[in-house]
């Protein structure tokens, strides 16, 4: 007999709820949010055990002790390999330790300058009011802007990172936790994630300089969930801001 999940509808005989997940997989991750703190269920033969709680998923984005990367790793490192992005434990620290030099805070500086110069240079592909497939152009731009920085990697002092102070009520000194963890935290915490910000920031500002992003008309935009939230396609029509010269170089 089958039953319902509390808080889900009835899930399918052998199957559970995979057939939802993977016709209408965002849909059916919304539906999720409702549903309670902690959710379990199958896809297929696999249990699936789903946390909602902001409090749960800052512990498992955080713990690596207790919590491991998933059989998603497993079979990625079948592929890739056993590098940065699916090493476990000790060997993932060695990884790590090779690479932090390329992302560590006090290089920023740098960044921005080699951030801002690519951009430009994507930005001479652009003609006013011609249609670009904008997701490509974004992702194309970030590959050239983090290989030329590993590919410039040389050792650095490391700093702690720092927390933003906050006043509690009877005067004590308190510690934010964002809300927000995109990156994770911890020791699982993306090693690039201030390269990232910053590069975000550099990248829409310059744009911002010159152009106005329009969306094509008629196009439906899909959000793909897979190991990241991403559009399945961006089409978007540059337009000249009055008076920006686009051959600007700086």
């Amino acid at each position: 007999m089958t039953r319902a999940e509390p808080g889900l509808p009835r899930a399918l005989p052998v199957l559970g709820y995979a057939l939802r997940f993977a016709k209408a997989l965002l849909p059916f991750v919304e539906s999720l949010r409702s549903a309670g703190d902690v959710l379990r269920f199958r896809l297929g033969p696999q249990a699936i055990f789903w946390v909602n709680h902001p409090d749960l998923v800052r512990q498992v984005l955080a713990d690596a002790a207790r919590f491991e990367k998933g059989r998603q790793a497993d079979k990625l490192r079948v592929i890739v390999g056993n590098g940065l992005v699916t090493a476990l434990g000790d060997h993932h620290r060695r990884h790590r330790r090779l690479v932090q030099p390329a992302f560590h805070r006090g290089r920023i500086a740098e960044y921005v300058r080699t951030m801002h110069a690519y951009t430009v240079d994507e930005l001479q592909q652009w003609r006013d009011g011609e249609p670009i497939d904008a997701d490509r152009h974004f992702a194309r731009l970030t590959l050239r802007v983090v290989g030329k920085r590993c590919s410039a990697t040389r050792p650095c002092t490391r700093s702690r990172p720092r927390s933003t102070p906050a006043v509690g009520p009877n005067g004590s000194t308190l510690t934010q936790r964002p809300s927000f963890v995109p990156f994770g935290g911890g020791r699982r915490q993306c090693i690039g994630d201030v390269f990232a910000l910053t590069e975000l920031a550099v990248v829409l500002a310059t744009i911002a300089q010159r152009w106005r992003l329009v969306p094509v008309p008629g196009v439906l935009v899909r959000i793909d969930l897979s190991s990241t939230l991403k559009p399945d396609r961006l089409p978007m029509t540059p337009r000249l801001r009055a008076g920006a010269d686009p051959t600007r170089t700086r």
